[in-house]
């Protein structure tokens, strides 16, 4: 097989463009992170009978195979790290509300927060109150905005989850535009990209995501349903399809971004 790829940079007009490009080019599948809920942008393809295999994302009522890692149990986790440390005052800086890897992380950091008690009775009201959350829009200037209305909007932060890389980075510039001192003045765990994390003073403290088993999954899962369609093509057969969806586990690799206050 040879490879096509597209990148769309999370614009839904250059996605739906670039998957009617592939459908007219005769592809024999697609693996696709998609920008958001509306799954319109590969009916075609599923109609064509040509399989979909989504990656990161996950559609609202796409019938795809997907393969997902656990966001929810990433953000949940990270937030539970500061707290540990002693840090209450936790700020997020999320993605767009359609992006289901947005919303999975959005609530894992919340759910951190619940099961505290002392998280309920504080930073619950926190949330609602000083608006510990602000959207980074999955972009390098959406996270450096967001950093800067977070340290505006709450003086007395200590801590900060940044749920996505070009976030990550955005808000790590950010940082050092206020002259911040990271982790004396604010604690910091950003979102892959180890390299990135390294060469950032003091490293960071990232979650990461197993990259290139991600890609092996949605290559191999992709295969297999070509194969089986190679296999049935002179069959007929009333069979209703069903989906698979492979979940991976995230890592996380400490850094010296996170002080302990405790």
């Amino acid at each position: 097989y040879a490879t096509m790829i597209c990148d769309c940079r999370s614009d839904v007009k250059r996605e739906e463009e670039a998957a009617e490009f592939l459908l007219h080019r005769r592809v024999d599948g697609l693996i696709m992170m998609p920008s958001g809920a509306e799954k319109k942008v590969f009916d075609r393809f599923r109609k064509s009978g040509r399989p979909v295999v989504l990656i990161d994302r996950r559609m609202e009522k796409g019938d795809c195979d997907g393969v997902l890692v656990d966001n929810e149990g990433a953000a949940q986790n990270a937030v539970k790290r500061l707290m540990k440390k002693g840090h209450k005052k936790i700020g997020m800086i999320t993605g767009p509300d359609n992006v289901y890897t947005a919303r999975e992380r959005q609530r894992g950091y919340k759910l951190a927060l619940q099961e505290s008690s002392k998280a309920q009775s504080e930073q619950q009201s926190d949330l609602k109150d000083t608006k510990l959350l602000a959207d980074g829009n999955y972009t390098i200037a959406g996270g450096a905005k967001a950093m800067r209305k977070l340290y505006e909007d709450n003086p007395d932060m200590t801590a900060v989850f940044i749920s996505n890389y070009e976030m990550t980075v955005g808000a790590m510039m950010e940082i050092n535009d206020l002259g911040i001192k990271v982790p004396e003045q604010l604690s910091v765990i950003g979102f892959d990209n180890v390299d990135f994390a390294r060469a950032v003073v003091p490293r960071l403290s990232i979650v990461t995501q197993p990259t290139e088993e991600i890609g092996q999954a949605a290559a191999n899962l992709l295969l297999s349903r070509l194969e089986d369609k190679d296999e049935t093509s002179d069959k007929t057969s009333d069979k209703t399809e069903t989906t698979e969806t492979i979940w991976l586990k995230t890592g996380f690799v400490e850094g010296e971004s996170v002080a302990d206050i405790s």
